[in-house]
């Protein structure tokens, strides 16, 4: 791979220009490609739809701090997929690294942010469409500059140990975000979807869920918390009259 590390801000220009839209090794090494299972020719059709997202940044920290890495991947399902990282250029500094998914038939939705502070068992955020994506990268952006310590990162954790302690859940439990206090993961034992919530404040509990068995986590509050079944009305049995008399 070429060691030359090309901002994001830079990047844009050079895609505005067309720089990357020839299929030739030395300008997809330059868009940042560095693995690959497809062939070398489909990768700069391949990147039109990464650069939707790195021409969607806006945000000074990102596109002076960053630089592009792209990779296809083969998944355990045998499609292929794309992924694109944002990169510090500043090694001290890869713990604020993020990377985006495309298609990535083991994750729920179309495309999966995963960020270091995170982990990469799990995207911090997923959605369906790119304009709420990128409004995601945007307002990220603040909390990576400062390096603040977001309270989902220890929400998750919380989350995985109830997960294991209290639902028993064997192995590593992927634990998705639904937005806030919210998480959720697809159980081994039942194959069922479970929510979680975490909160330090009971306060917060949707009013559409009610209350399992809550444990404590440090200062945090965990429960699962599962959509209630409203109870049916008993049916009696007709009665069968014969001759005029109820049997």
């Amino acid at each position: 791979m070429n060691e030359e590390r090309v901002p994001v801000r830079q990047w844009q220009a050079l895609y505005r220009t067309g720089a990357f839209y020839t299929s030739e090794y030395s300008a997809m090494e330059k868009a940042g490609w560095y693995n690959w299972n497809c062939s070398s020719e489909s990768l700069a059709e391949r990147l039109k739809n990464l650069a939707n997202v790195v021409m969607g940044v806006t945000h000074p920290f990102i596109l002076d701090h960053y630089f592009i890495l792209c990779r296809n991947l083969s998944s355990r399902f045998g499609k292929l997929y794309d992924e694109v990282g944002f990169v510090p250029l500043v090694e001290e500094e890869q713990r604020k690294c993020f990377w985006i998914t495309l298609d990535d038939p083991y994750h729920r939705k179309k495309w999966s942010l995963f960020t270091g502070r995170y982990g990469d068992d799990a995207p911090e955020f997923d959605c369906g469409d790119i304009q709420t994506l990128l409004q995601y990268i945007n307002r990220i952006a603040s909390e990576l500059e400062q390096d603040l310590m977001v309270p989902f990162v220890q929400e998750k954790r919380a989350a995985a140990r109830y997960a294991h302690r209290f639902r028993g859940e064997p192995g590593e439990v992927r634990i998705y975000r639904n937005g806030e206090h919210q998480y959720s993961y697809r159980s081994k034992l039942d194959g069922q979807e479970h929510t979680i919530i975490v909160t330090a404040d009971l306060k917060d509990t949707p009013p559409s869920f009610i209350l399992g068995q809550v444990e404590r986590y440090r200062e945090l509050y965990v429960f699962g918390a599962e959509l209630s079944i409203p109870e049916k009305t008993p049916v009696r049995p007709k009665t069968v009259q014969r001759g005029g008399r109820e049997r």
